[in-house]
């Protein structure tokens, strides 16, 4: 069965294979460890990534991998999801507004790594509705520069607790 780490998946692999899954291996250093989960739509997104492209706001598409889509809880999603962004050979992961790395890997640097501004960038609207099926509307949506609510730390904490 074809096992990858998870950065060493690229584009091409996300488009044979929009949803991997971390394998949980035992093994010393094999806790990065991913295998395509061939069976699609899936309903739960635990321990998984799903790949796509997104729709840029200027109108251009990049590849992106989606973590921390929580198919049974929006409101994890709206704060939790996580973007990693494509392009030629390199990717870039973007920081959530709660975490420590937000000033130096947020939108702005994002916008910066694929030579656009921030404005062309965002918002970025996804959709990997045919590969997760979901009651929630988090198959479905849009990646903004600025969140809407910011939690604050300890309402960060206490939603974490509630999805682990």
């Amino acid at each position: 069965m074809l096992r990858k780490n998870v950065e060493e998946i690229g584009v091409s692999d996300w488009a044979n294979f929009p949803v991997w899954e971390f394998t949980n291996a035992d093994e010393t250093n094999h806790d990065l460890l991913m295998r395509p989960v061939t069976e699609l739509p899936v309903d739960n997104m635990n321990g998984r990534l799903v790949g796509s492209q997104v729709q840029l706001s200027g109108g251009g598409r990049v590849w992106a991998a989606l973590g921390n889509l929580n198919l049974q809880d929006y409101e994890f999603t709206k704060h939790f999801l996580t973007v990693t962004v494509f392009q030629n050979n390199d990717r870039f992961t973007m920081s959530r507004y709660h975490d420590l790395d937000w000033d130096d890997n947020g939108p702005a640097a994002l916008a910066n790594f694929l030579g656009l501004s921030i404005d062309i960038v965002f918002p970025m609207s996804y959709d990997v509705s045919r590969f997760c099926v979901s009651q929630y509307p988090v198959t479905r949506g849009v990646i903004v520069s600025e969140p809407t609510e910011r939690l604050t730390r300890s309402e960060v904490l206490k939603l974490v607790k509630t999805n682990v």
